[in-house]
Formats: structure tokens, sequence, C-alpha cells
């Protein structure tokens, strides 16, 4: 089993930029799945039955891929002159 070195152990040390994805986060606990913090974000009413939906029509935990599927989205109702009712 591996150890997680303080990262006030290792600041002193580095001179570069880190960056962590999910994948790091849920290595250290798995209340960090896409699962668990949609699960905790849908308890705290921060994600609307609407939402919740677009997760489920794409067979997702992902909110990366949901975030980025509406992102395409709102940028193809502008390119149609789609009014979306969001503006």
């Amino acid at each position: 089993m591996s150890m997680l070195t303080p990262w006030l152990e290792l600041e002193k040390n580095y001179k570069g930029i880190l960056v962590l994805g999910n994948g790091a986060s849920v290595a250290v606990d798995e209340v960090f799945l896409y699962k668990s913090l949609r699960e905790i974000a849908e308890k705290k009413e921060l994600i609307t039955r609407h939402v919740s939906s677009i997760f489920e029509y794409l067979g997702t935990e992902d909110f990366e891929l949901v975030l980025s599927m509406l992102w395409h989205t709102f940028r193809i109702n502008q390119a149609l002159k789609i009014n979306d009712g969001c503006l």
C-alpha cells in the first residue's frame, strides 16, 4: 500500500506546476467518484431534476462530459440562432 506525502513536506522541493485530475482525487477517497459527487450534489439540491435527466439521457455520471455537451449545444444553438431560453 502506498502512502501519501503531505503537500507541506513536498512543496519546499517543488518548483513546477502540479495538475491533478479527478483520478488523483479518487485514489485518495472514492467519495470523489463522479457517481458519488452527483449523489451529493443532488442531495444538496445543487442539481435540478432537469439537469439530472441530462445525465440519465447520456447514460453517464461524468460531469465533464455533461458540461462539454451542454457547452457544445449552447454554441450550436448560437450558430443556428436558436433561442434556448437561457439568455
